[in-house]
């Protein structure tokens, strides 16, 4: 283990100012409106009756400049690319369009938490094909999808002692996981694998340094995905996966790392407090 050697500091510095120009929201184009969905993707989580949550999407469509009065669009479901049944799900025709003086139009897409298979996920592909009095279409953001899927609760414990036990032992650590807004059962942890680093390499100076920013999303069968919000010398995306406890409220994750030359894949427990 002391012999592998950390990717380069200064690599990681490029690649993380190029890519925090990164963002879901329509740009400007010089004095032109330019229109697309503000997002690529999204997810539906459709949910029973008695658990008392919502089951409505908004999938925004953005211009980069306002118009005095309302501007329709129209867009079609991608059959090819389509794997939701049209009994899945309704979109309220009635949502597309940009208001007059607003920057964005919502399309409502609400689920149908009984017609929907249970732990299977399907897709909406949505193509924007026309708005009323468009300068310019932005073409990375001229299809949306939508994840659709039955949704469930899944509450966790307020602390975690956190050890890692493979392919280095670490010193356990607590800490807290924080709801990520916006999408169920899915919490966010600034550093996954304390000190893993340091132990790995055995040079204590390297102690708090190089941190596994995470989220990790609990699925209805009480899989793990784990996503790596970093983006400096890793990949960011699903980088592990893992199990979920429903009696203990304890999580076991596999993640493959890359921040060594050479990558390996590191085991952590996360045991509830």
């Amino acid at each position: 283990m002391k012999n592998i050697f950390l990717k380069a500091i200064c690599l990681a510095a490029v690649l993380t100012v190029m890519t925090s120009c990164d963002s879901d929201s329509v740009f400007y184009h010089g004095d032109q409106s330019l229109v697309g969905f503000n997002k690529t993707e999204a997810r539906l989580p459709v949910y029973a009756a008695e658990d008392n949550k919502s089951n409505v999407l908004y999938v925004e469509v953005g211009a980069t400049a306002v118009a005095d009065h309302d501007r329709t669009f129209k867009i079609e479901v991608d059959e090819a690319s389509t794997t939701a049944l049209p009994s899945y799900y309704t979109i309220d025709q009635s949502t597309l369009f940009i208001p007059a003086g607003e920057y964005i139009g919502k399309i409502k897409i609400t689920g149908n938490y009984d017609a929907i298979p249970e732990l299977v996920r399907n897709t909406i592909t949505l193509n924007l094909i026309e708005v009323q009095d468009a300068d310019t279409y932005n073409d990375d953001k001229m299809q949306c999808v939508v994840s659709i899927y039955q949704g469930c609760i899944k509450p966790i414990a307020d602390k975690y002692s956190i050890s890692v036990y493979d392919p280095t032992s670490v010193p356990a650590f607590d800490a807290v996981l924080k709801p990520v807004a916006d999408v169920d059962n899915t919490y966010s942890i600034g550093n996954l694998w304390g000190d893993f680093v340091a132990a790995a390499t055995g040079q204590a100076s390297l102690a708090g340094q190089y941190p596994w920013p995470a989220e990790i999303e609990i699925r209805c069968d009480n899989s793990v995905i784990v996503l790596c919000t970093d983006s400096g010398t890793r990949p960011v995306g699903t980088s592990g996966t893992g199990t979920y406890d429903e009696g203990t409220k304890s999580i076991n994750v596999t993640i493959d790392e890359h921040v060594f030359t050479n990558p390996m894949m590191v085991s952590i427990d996360l045991i509830a407090k």
